[in-house]
Formats: C-alpha cells, structure tokens, sequence
C-alpha cells in the first residue's frame, strides 16, 4: 500500500469535523481515507497547532512610551547621572501614565 499526503486544509477540515462529533469512520470513508490515517492526521495537525507563536504588535502608545523613555535614558546619560533598574522603570510608569 502507497503512503497518502494529506494537505493542511484537509488536516483542519479532518478536525473540524472530529470536534463537531462526526465519527471517524464516516470522516475517512467521505474522504475516501483510512481510520487510522485520521487518527495520525489529527494527531500531527493538534501538535503543529500547539508548537504556533503567537506574536504581538506593540500599540502606538507602547511605542510612544518607549521613544519618551530613551530621550530621557540619554538625557541622563549624558548628564553622567546615575541610573538604575528601579529608577528607569518607575519613569516608564510615570511617562505610561501621562500619555494616557
């Protein structure tokens, strides 16, 4: 017996399907595929799924926050003031929240 591809779209559709309570028989006999090609389909596309990053854009008032926070990082450097961890970020708070 020849191995079967299966595409991603039909991998999702495959779920879909498994999550709306049809059976896996009737899955693989629709699909003209083996029981056991739906099992190892759902398997492989549920561990594809849960390995997806999910990225984040920053908002235009993180990133006017950040511009303020570095001008005044390098105001303060250059006046030789010293800075700390705590100190930068109670300054980020307080720039936070006044853009806001």
């Amino acid at each position: 017996m020849q191995r079967k591809a299966i595409s991603l779209d039909m991998e999702l559709q495959i779920l879909c399907r498994l999550e709306t309570g049809e059976r896996k028989v009737s899955v693989g006999a629709s699909l003209n595929l083996a029981t056991s090609m739906i099992i190892k389909s759902s398997a492989s596309t549920a561990s594809y799924l849960s390995t997806t990053k999910v990225t984040r854009s920053k908002t235009h008032l993180f990133e006017e926050m950040e511009r303020r926070l570095s001008i005044w990082v390098d105001d303060q450097t250059q006046r030789c003031m010293p800075l700390s961890q705590m100190l930068i970020v109670e300054k980020a708070k307080s720039i936070s929240n006044h853009i806001e």
